[in-house]
């Protein structure tokens, strides 16, 4: 290592989002107790060390300690005021920052990503020389172990508990790994987002069912590895293979339905505490995987049940649709995206749907099944033909991302 006479931006940001922490700390006291908001929030933005963690923190002071801002309507003003006069202060000094030499095998980064990264193809690349997979599926498998023991469930669950309302998920990778508590969603976000900074594909594998007419639901991923897809139920430590003496026979998702889950051979870190916790871990906890009635989209593209009331032959939408939107969020290509669907009787019908809509840009379509109408600002409505059976609701669109997130539906008979 060497160091270096002019600092470096991420060092900078480094050291004034400390400073910026303590003033924050101190200003709270000042004005009054931590609230448990304020630890929920707290939790979240720790020891990031990224420009993201450090505008969290001022975020955090401004919205996360209410009894601060009643007491010092000033004091986000304060706080913005001495990040600007120890950034522009940092940046005009000359401090040491480090650059990693030619050679150089540590993995130390202030992105937390890029050093987990750093350090899951460096373990990847010592189990590689062995022979037995692709370094990629080394990578994912180590990824799989980080994720699944550093985004805590247990952890979750205890400041769920603890926090009662005032608790927060975290959506952004880098936190969730800092933070170190998550569930299967959060899980996911950070897996893939490792699987990307180092440059290998990963995609979602997202689940909806019911159990015991409860409604439930489960991510997972699938990473290329190879000329193939493989399946890696990160929040459960879970690898599927086809022979139990041969590790090269690691499978898909799509393998997996084909061979039948009874004939398949799976690996999991069942002395992880989570896993360890669950009564039932060879079929409750991965109901996911063998129940019958289940809708799978894979990477955005699926289709899910429609949560629908339904009166007679009329239906009205029964609050936020389990999916969520229709159509296409992923910059991937025009794709046919989500969709939801519904059985109803043949006959006339008319659709009503309200929504808001998203990234579509050329004149999109909405159709249910083959029968379209326009897709306007706040929705659309149309009549339709149904012959009975499977109603498919979904966007028709040219362009690479163009959804609609519905907040009303309703289906009414004509005839």
């Amino acid at each position: 290592m060497r160091k270096h006479s002019v600092a470096h931006p991420r060092i900078v940001f480094l050291i004034a989002g400390r400073m910026i922490s303590g003033a924050s700390r101190f200003a709270e006291q000042f004005a009054g107790k931590l609230s448990k908001h304020r630890l929920a929030d707290t939790l979240r933005c720790q020891r990031s060390y990224t420009l993201k963690h450090h505008s969290c923190w001022v975020d955090r002071s401004a919205d996360g300690a209410p009894s601060l801002n009643r007491a010092k309507p000033g004091y986000e003003f304060l706080v913005a005021l001495v990040a600007l006069v120890v950034c522009v202060w940092l940046a005009l000094m000359s401090a040491p920052a480090y650059a990693t030499e030619p050679g150089d095998l540590s993995c130390e980064n202030p992105d937390i990503i890029k050093k987990y990264a750093c350090l899951i193809m460096q373990e990847a690349e010592g189990a590689g020389t062995k022979g037995v997979a692709p370094v990629e599926f080394y990578a994912a498998l180590q990824a799989l172990n980080i994720v699944q023991n550093t985004v805590s469930s247990g952890r979750y669950s205890y400041l769920k508990r603890a926090l009662g309302p005032e608790f927060k998920s975290i959506p952004e990778a880098d936190l969730c790994l800092d933070a170190g508590y998550g569930i299967c969603g959060n899980h996911i976000i950070v897996f893939n987002a490792l699987m990307k900074e180092l440059g290998i594909p990963a995609r979602r594998v997202q689940f909806f069912y019911e159990t015991d007419g409860r409604p439930n639901s489960h991510i997972a991923s699938e990473v290329r590895v190879g000329d193939k897809w493989v399946f890696f139920d990160v929040t459960w430590g879970s690898v599927y293979f086809e022979r139990p003496d041969d590790r090269s026979s690691y499978l898909s998702f799509a393998d997996i339905n084909r061979i039948g889950y009874e004939n398949v051979f799976p690996l999991r870190n069942e002395l992880s505490t989570w896993f360890f916790s669950r009564g039932d871990t060879s079929y409750e906890t991965l109901a996911h995987m063998y129940v019958r009635n289940r809708d799978i989209v894979i990477d955005g593209v699926g289709a899910v049940a429609a949560n629908l009331e339904w009166t007679g032959s009329n239906a009205k939408s029964n609050g936020r649709q389990t999916y969520g939107f229709i159509g296409d969020n992923t910059k991937n290509g025009p794709t046919a995206g989500a969709s939801i669907y519904w059985q109803q009787p043949a006959g006339a019908y008319r659709l009503d749907m309200v929504s808001r809509n998203g990234g579509c840009i050329t004149p999109s379509q909405v159709c249910v099944n083959d029968q379209c109408g326009p897709l306007e600002a706040t929705g659309t409505s149309f009549d339709f033909e149904s012959a009975g059976g499977r109603a498919v609701l979904k966007i028709k669109s040219d362009d690479d991302i163009c959804y609609a997130v519905p907040s009303e539906i309703e289906i009414t008979r004509l005839r």
